[in-house]
């Protein structure tokens, strides 16, 4: 019999599902679509390019490079980086944690972008998300984020702003056997379909 310890057993959680122009900060790293990611993976630095992950409960994470990351049981840790994910029925309470602050799903669609300083903006596109972040004075504050809203936690005064929500910076879908990399734009470009894109900016 061990006394005193602790085994912390390592879990399947998630699938990774596609990829683009990625670049690991390991450059032994090799990652394939269908590899199952687990819980005590080691943080994942992206230099370049795009991943995408598909939770077993049908949560699905889209991170985009430069940023590191990693993945929990129901949540994701980001030490910085881009990230959006859908929430399915399922998922419902799926959080982003950042090193200053939290996002909890109440049944969304949201993209979070951490900064190295520890600063954060939430933009909640469908649904709402709860912000649970640290203020200047050492108090913890909570904010109810709404479909169509957005915020930026600011880690250097520790204060909570309102901001506009950005709903074509972050990567929404990524399809790598056409190139093609969708980011919430309304509408196609000819140009770029004629030049052999697919209407978003994949043409020469």
């Amino acid at each position: 019999i061990i006394v005193g310890m602790k085994k912390e057993y390592s879990v399947e959680v998630a699938t990774l599902t596609d990829q683009m122009n990625v670049k690991w900060a390991d450059s032994g790293l090799s990652l394939k679509n269908g590899r199952r990611m687990m819980t005590n993976d080691s943080p994942l630095k992206l230099e370049e390019g795009i991943v995408k992950f598909r939770y077993d409960d049908g949560v699905e994470i889209l991170v985009e490079g430069p940023a590191k990351f990693s993945l929990g049981r129901s949540d994701l840790f980001l030490e910085y980086g881009r990230i959006y994910s859908w929430v399915s029925k399922s998922g419902v309470g799926f959080s982003v944690q950042t090193p200053t602050s939290k996002f909890v799903d109440l049944g969304t669609e949201f993209a979070v972008q951490a900064d190295l300083n520890g600063s954060a903006e939430l933009h909640v596109v469908k649904g709402k998300v709860q912000l649970f972040a640290k203020l200047n004075d050492g108090s913890k504050t909570s904010q109810l984020v709404t479909e169509n809203k957005a915020v930026r936690y600011d880690a250097n005064r520790g204060t909570v702003q309102n901001i506009a929500v950005e709903k074509e910076i972050f990567v929404r879908t990524i399809n790598s056997s056409s190139s093609s990399v969708w980011r919430g734009q309304e509408h196609l470009s000819l140009p770029d379909i004629i030049a052999g894109g697919d209407g978003f900016g994949t043409g020469d």
